[in-house]
């Protein structure tokens, strides 16, 4: 499922505001998705090396365990049991959970550097999340973090503010247990706490008839392999307001909200386990390839060459539209809610047959020091092959560069070649077909050769050592932004005859049983157009599960019009994920 670091970038999870269908994480919590080397004569930062105090290999043995279960015998996840004792007006909230997954996971999920999975899909925000986080002190599997979160407290059903939570966290990651303080909580005068998570053995008695295990080895060895191991989460909080908040009434519903938002984050950890055991769990190929995607940076007498290599699991041909997107592909950041990337004006110079010129203009955020984002335009001239899956590019007029230029080619990977090709490996897609017997998935693996230098002095230290870093950090947003959208087209499937037809022909059909009034949603769209640029609106009959081919699209045109949407192609209601269109929260079609 990829929720670890080291488990690769292919993840086919169902998408509940996702641990971001992620690449590889590090343990200060930023995306790496690649590993660099420099040979430019800037001061080397030196890579921490990630250690995992678990086992890799047996964990996955574990997922494929209840993903199979899951099939067979859907895991019901019990309620958790909470229990709240007041002694001399310190609350002490005991709580004991039971998740469907190994304790590696639900312990990753709690400390995971985004905030978890903390997120209320009914009223649309977040119920907890990481504002900043900060590593103070770390020894082997022993760290101290220092972390902000804002915690969303509803206020007698009339409203919703935002709570800061200042607290510092001691984590053991061998022992999966947390001891954390408070440094600052409003109307608090005591906010600390623990928790830990333990094994679960699900299917002892079932298996294990003789003697109960007392470990995870016992346990592998009495089921012979066939036991899947579950969580046991406790945590410990202790809490106290000031006065007169200590105070009824005040007290009890300072009590009582807390005991709901309580269950809210609990029930959030036990959705996202329940998409990871719907999930498909990655094969050994998928974990091999996910391991070969670097970036590579060199400098010859200051023009620097960036050559990236990067696994993605969807076909060649969808990698590479996805590339040549006319509106710019699918480069947005939905945490800041802002594009990375985009077309803003597009020219077609010359075409012979699937060969073509085109002259374009794009803007890039660019991150000035983590202090501000600014919009830097590019002006490309790009020769494209879209029988070769192959693009040069070179620079029209690019801001502070001498030299912009550079290739990019897709080619195909046998992804399954291991598994179904045993006798002799394939080396084009046909012998490929025929020896796995049309059963093997073909990925893709891109490869950029990106060439660049800037004028005098940006390109004289230390000022080339900024550009150069700063370079190296937007690719790999753009990179990963990548990888999430070829997520979302393997979540998504491909689209029906019907929805297929309904393209060619442009022609959208209005199920009229679902429909409310016609008035009511071009009231809706007069009330957003100084807002909106762009959206789609779905009758609540469609909203639940987007089962029908057939959406309704009333939309603004205005500075962002909407780009190859169509009627079959639905999604589970969830985050907006379909940048740059701006989709209002009811949206489940593409």
């Amino acid at each position: 499922m990829g929720v670890f670091t080291g488990f690769g970038s292919w993840i086919n999870q169902n998408s509940q505001e996702p641990l971001k269908a992620e690449s590889k994480r590090s343990e200060n919590g930023e995306s790496k998705s690649a590993s660099e080397k420099d040979t430019n004569n800037a001061p080397a930062k030196k890579k921490k090396k990630v250690v995992i105090y678990y086992d890799e290999k047996e964990d996955r043995r574990q997922e494929r365990l209840w993903h199979k279960a899951e099939k067979k015998h859907p895991w019901h996840n019990p309620p958790p049991k909470i229990k709240v004792t007041n002694k001399k007006g310190l609350y002490h909230m005991n709580i004991e959970l039971t998740v469907g997954t190994t304790p590696n996971i639900v312990y990753y999920v709690l400390t995971d550097p985004k905030g978890g999975p903390f997120f209320d899909y009914k009223k649309w925000r977040d119920i907890m999340k990481n504002t900043s986080r900060k590593v103070l002190k770390e020894n082997g599997p022993k760290r101290v973090i220092m972390v902000e979160k804002a915690l969303a407290y509803n206020i007698l059903s009339l409203t919703t503010i935002s709570i800061p939570i200042h607290l510092t966290m001691e984590e053991n990651r061998k022992d999966l247990t947390t001891n954390y303080k408070k440094g600052k909580v409003i109307l608090m005068k005591e906010f600390h706490g623990n928790y830990k998570v333990e094994p679960i053995y699900v299917d002892q008695e079932r298996l294990c008839k003789k003697r109960l295990p007392k470990s995870p080895e016992e346990y592998k060895k009495c089921s012979g392999g066939q036991g899947r191991i579950g969580s046991k989460l406790t945590i410990n909080h202790y809490f106290q307001p000031y006065r007169p908040f200590n105070i009824p009434p005040l007290s009890w519903f300072i009590r009582g909200n807390t005991i709901k938002t309580s269950k809210k984050l609990l029930n959030g950890i036990q959705d996202l386990t329940s998409s990871f055991r719907r999930a498909e769990p990655l094969s050994e190929e998928d974990m091999e390839a996910s391991e070969i995607d670097t970036v590579e940076v060199t400098n010859k007498k200051g023009l620097y060459h960036m050559n990236i290599e990067l696994t993605v699991g969807t076909a060649p041909d969808t990698v590479y539209d996805l590339m040549i997107n006319p509106k710019g592909g699918p480069f947005f950041n939905r945490e800041k809610w802002r594009d990375l990337m985009k077309n803003t004006s597009r020219k077609v110079l010359k075409e012979n047959g699937p060969k073509r010129v085109i002259m374009v203009e794009k803007a890039v955020a660019y991150n000035v020091l983590s202090l501000t984002t600014i919009s830097i335009p590019l002006h490309l001239t790009m020769e494209e092959n879209r029988k070769d899956l192959t693009t040069k590019y070179k620079k029209g007029k690019v801001m502070l560069m001498k030299e912009f230029q550079g290739d990019y080619k897709v080619e195909p990977i046998y992804v399954d070649q291991k598994r179904l090709c045993k006798k002799r490996l394939p080396k084009s897609p046909e012998e490929y077909k025929k020896c796995s017997g049309g059963q093997g998935r073909i990925g893709s693996k891109l490869t950029i050769n990106h060439y660049f230098q800037p004028y005098p002095p940006f390109n004289i230290p230390p000022l080339s050592w900024f550009i150069h870093g700063i370079t190296i950090k937007t690719s790999k947003n753009l990179l990963n932004a990548l990888q999430e959208m070829a997520l979302i087209v393997r979540e998504a499937g491909p689209p029906s005859e019907e929805a297929i037809k309904a393209r060619e022909k442009n022609i959208i059909e209005l199920p009229v049983n679902s429909l409310r009034p016609l008035w009511t949603y071009v009231l809706i769209l007069l009330i957003a157009w100084p807002v909106w640029g762009a959206y789609c609106i779905v009758p609540p009959a469609l909203d639940q599960n987007c089962a029908s081919s057939k959406c309704v699209r009333l939309f603004v045109w205005s500075r962002s019009p909407i780009s190859e949407w169509s009627p079959g192609n639905c999604f589970q209601r969830g985050p907006p994920r379909l940048a740059p269109e701006r989709v209002l929260p009811a949206v489940c079609c593409r």
